[in-house]
């Protein structure tokens, strides 16, 4: 786990919390052109911890993660990967852009990532909101 800094350089810190997230997480990721490797996620944040106990790993304050494989990033208050479960969760103020339009905005994103599924809920009283661009082309071709 990170220790604990009550003040220090910020941006020295920024890299060392980057460097630790993706060594906590990612820690598996092969080298080279290796076709099994992991994708790579880069997040950004204002704070960022581990729990070794419990596998969770968890960034707050102006979250923002860059998913290249996807072509998508991802900005919310907080998110926590449950090394265990295989699960990332994006919670308050979420709003997921994709290149190309699409765009999904929710109070809490849970991405489960080894079926490659999402799941927004929204914010009490409100609705979850998605803008997807539609291919004319791709939608007009026949079925194989």
């Amino acid at each position: 786990m990170l220790p604990n800094h009550t003040k220090t350089d910020k941006k020295s810190q920024y890299y060392k919390v980057i460097i630790f997230f993706a060594i906590a997480i990612f820690g598996f990721i092969g080298t080279g052109n290796d076709v099994n490797c992991a994708p790579l996620i880069t997040v950004e944040s204002d704070l960022q911890q581990a729990d070794n106990t419990t596998g969770v790993v968890t960034a707050t304050g102006n979250v923002k993660v860059s998913y290249p494989e996807k072509k998508l990033i991802a900005t919310s208050r907080q998110a926590q990967y449950y090394t265990k479960e295989g699960r990332i969760v994006l919670s308050g103020d979420v709003d997921v852009v994709q290149e190309g339009g699409n765009r999904l905005r929710a109070q809490r994103v849970v991405y489960l990532v080894t079926s490659d599924r999402l799941i927004a809920d929204p914010a009490a009283g409100e609705q979850v909101k998605s803008w997807i661009r539609i291919d004319r082309k791709q939608a007009n071709a026949p079925a194989p």
